[in-house]
Order: structure tokens, then C-alpha cells, then sequence
């Protein structure tokens, strides 16, 4: 009788660590994006937040510089207040463009990816590295032939789960620089 039990339980618990390094990773991953989108959300409403509040100045100073003008005829404004009014203007389209910007980054964040293509990993990992071993040693096959198959084969299928798991490490640092 050939023993191959040692062989799968120890790919299977090398395996099992493996993925719960993963997952891990993958959860610390998902409360980071939170975060991050929580500090955006937070950033969007406080420039929401001077938007309106400067809201009022520009419409009077508009009202100031161009109503006036167009009912009553040629009125004159100091130039400060001209000034005023184009620096206000030009700060609320700094502010409206910087919102635009947080907003779709907090959309970016809201579908990571990453995370989606890292559980996939994860799953195929658990099921051809810790699944598969766990069947056989269930079955426990009593053959040296059929051993020794299901012995390469558990090798092999633990090998090309890391090297998979690597091929989505290597993407994983490319992507997010």
C-alpha cells in the first residue's frame, strides 16, 4: 500500500495559508478603497459646501455688474469689484473641476478591479489546492500507479496555483502604480 495521504494533507494546509494570506490581503484591500472613498465623499461635500456658500456673492456681484448696467444705462463699477467677481468665478471652476475629479475617483474606487480578479485567484486557488487534495485523501487510493499519478498531479496543481497567484501579485503592483 502506498501512503500518499502526508503528501496531499500538507499541500492542502500550505494552500489553505496561502489563501488565507489572500484573503487577508483582498479584505485589507477592500477597508482601504472604503476609506479612501469615505475621506472623497467627505472632501466632495465640503467643496459642495463653498460652492454654495459663494453662491450668493457671485449672483449679487453679477447682479451688480451686469443688471445694473442693462436697466439704468451706463453704471460704473470700481474695478475691485470687477475683480472680485472674476475671482470668485474662476475659484468656483477650480472647485467644480476638483469635485468632477474626486467624483470619478470615488467611482474608480466603488469597482475595484483588483479585489474582483484577486477573489477569483483566491477561489481557484482554494479549489485545485485545497479541494482537490482533500477528495483524494478521501478516497485514498491503494493503487502505486493511480498514487503516484494523484501524487504529480496534486504537485502540479498546487504549482500552477502559485504561479498564478504570482502572475496576479506582478499584475496586481503593475496596475496600481
Amino acid at each position: 500500500m502506498y501512503d500518499i495521504n502526508w503528501l496531499l494533507s500538507a499541500t492542502a494546509q500550505c494552500t489553505a495559508t496561502i489563501v488565507a494570506i489572500l484573503g487577508g490581503f483582498i479584505a485589507t484591500r477592500l477597508m482601504s478603497n472604503s476609506t479612501k472613498r469615505k475621506e472623497i465623499q467627505m472632501r466632495i461635500e465640503d467643496i459642495d459646501a463653498e460652492i454654495k456658500l459663494k453662491e450668493p456673492k457671485i449672483f449679487y456681484l453679477k447682479i451688480l455688474l451686469y443688471g445694473e448696467s442693462l436697466s439704468k444705462g451706463k453704471v460704473s463699477i470700481s474695478e475691485e469689484k470687477k475683480d472680485e467677481y472674476a475671482g470668485l468665478k474662476i475659484n468656483q471652476e477650480i472647485l467644480t473641476q476638483e469635485r468632477d475629479r474626486l467624483s470619478y475617483r470615488q467611482k474608480s474606487l466603488e469597482q475595484p478591479k483588483d479585489v474582483l480578479i484577486g477573489l477569483v485567484v483566491l477561489a481557484f486557488y482554494a479549489i485545485i489546492g485545497i479541494l482537490f487534495p482533500l477528495i483524494f485523501i478521501i478516497v485514498a487510493p491503494v493503487d502505486e500507479l493511480i498514487s503516484t499519478i494523484i501524487g504529480w498531479a496534486d504537485i502540479t496543481f498546487f504549482a500552477v496555483g502559485l504561479f498564478i497567484l504570482i502572475l496576479y501579485f506582478v499584475w496586481f503592483f503593475k496596475f496600481n502604480k
